[in-house]
């Protein structure tokens, strides 16, 4: 059975099992609270987990729901140290220079919610530029020690830690205050008009991978729905054949819907003007330069309002903190142990990543990509065609 989010019920007995295992684990109960920042009596935390081992178990735990969950969330806490995404706000993690490209290659906010009160992620992917995107990925590399690169630690990565920490941090104990039904859920919209074939790229594709990678375990379960926009018709009709073959608890999240569908679904009053509705940019957050939980970071901006923050704020880098060296001090830091672990568990998630949302976006990306490239081939091929035609008279 599932919920009305298609995802597995969990039975507060679950829930409570698995409390009671995390309880005999000192170095991850120690990581609880911030692991589920915004969910101060911890279950609806638990409950993500559970459903998502419920739905891709581990090959070690296939058949015990409270092992598969446990290791879930021992991999979420090992993910989050090996990444430092707890420090993804240290000045030194993104150059000034990327932070400048990335709002102009792959522009995407964060800010607002739905009507129940779930933030709002909005990602431009017709407005990106496929040039200025592999750019942006090529000048935020980074290589570890062993001159190895590392996708998952790329400043564009870094980034997509940084708006996902500044929702935990600032919009969802915002929403929280407010007493909102659903806070501890993000929904996804994508916006694909305009988007052509170009867009698929190598740059593209390690960039989807490593987010999800980290993604599916870190902010476990957190999507409550995701919206692609202006979708061609025959991309839906092609869905309609694709989805049969995947897991429901995925296809369940995934709605094509035009902008009056879309302002039906959120409401007028949450949407930017761009998609229908009546907020202006300065409701939406683009630039995640500064750490949301630094005081002097917000008071130069005030009070944050539900809707969002702010507008854009100057990068900040710290010259006398050279990313390499930080790094570098960092993994002699880590121990055997947690590279060993944190191995181990990313192969099973790995397996499973083809069945993640934020896979099944890009999928459909390059399912609408290749059927405008296909239309505007054929469209091309008639027009040749009448053109001889007509010299042929």
């Amino acid at each position: 059975m599932t919920d009305k989010y298609g995802d597995p019920i969990v039975t507060p007995e679950q829930i409570a099992e698995l409390k009671q295992r995390v309880q005999g684990d000192a170095e991850l109960k120690s990581h609880i609270p911030d692991l589920f920042l915004c969910d101060p009596s911890e279950s609806e935390g638990y409950r993500r987990f559970l459903q998502f081992a419920h739905a891709k178990p581990l090959k070690e735990h296939k058949g015990n729901l409270i092992a598969c969950a446990h290791g879930y969330l021992s991999s979420a806490v090992d993910m989050r140290r090996r990444y430092r995404i707890d420090a993804a706000f240290e000045p030194s993690r993104v150059s000034p220079e990327v932070a400048a490209m990335i709002p102009e290659s792959w522009p995407f906010v964060v800010g607002s919610r739905d009507k129940l009160g779930s933030p709002l992620v909005i990602h431009r992917i017709g407005q990106a530029d496929p040039a200025k995107f592999s750019e942006t990925w090529e000048k935020g590399r980074y290589l570890d020690p062993a001159g190895q690169e590392v996708d998952e630690m790329n400043m564009f990565v870094v980034w997509y830690y940084r708006s996902m920490e500044y929702i935990r941090r600032e919009l969802q104990p915002q929403l929280i205050q407010q007493n909102c039904p659903e806070p501890n859920r993000v929904v996804l919209i994508c916006d694909i008009k305009g988007v052509s074939l170009k867009i698929v790229s190598n740059a593209f594709r390690k960039s989807v991978v490593a987010m999800q990678n980290v993604g599916t375990v870190v902010h476990c379960n957190a999507m409550k729905k995701t919206y692609l926009v202006n979708m061609p018709r025959v991309a839906k009709f092609l869905w309609g054949i694709v989805k049969v073959f995947l897991d429901p608890t995925i296809t369940a999240k995934i709605v094509f819907c035009t902008e009056e569908e879309l302002v039906e679904e959120i409401g007028r009053e949450n949407l930017p003007t761009w998609l229908g509705g009546q907020l202006p940019d300065s409701h939406f957050v683009q630039d995640f330069s500064r750490d949301p939980s630094s005081k002097a970071a917000v008071s130069e901006v005030g009070p944050a309002p539900i809707d969002g923050v702010l507008s854009t704020t100057a990068p900040v880098f710290d010259s006398s903190s050279p990313f390499a060296a930080e790094a570098l001090q960092h993994y002699l830091a880590t121990s055997r142990d947690l590279e060993d672990r944190v191995k181990r568990l990313e192969g099973e998630v790995r397996a499973l990543a083809v069945q993640n949302t934020s896979l099944m976006i890009a999928v459909c990306v390059l399912v609408a990509v290749v059927v405008v490239a296909a239309g505007a081939t054929a469209t091309s091929l008639y027009q040749r065609r009448q053109a001889m035609m007509w010299l042929g008279r």
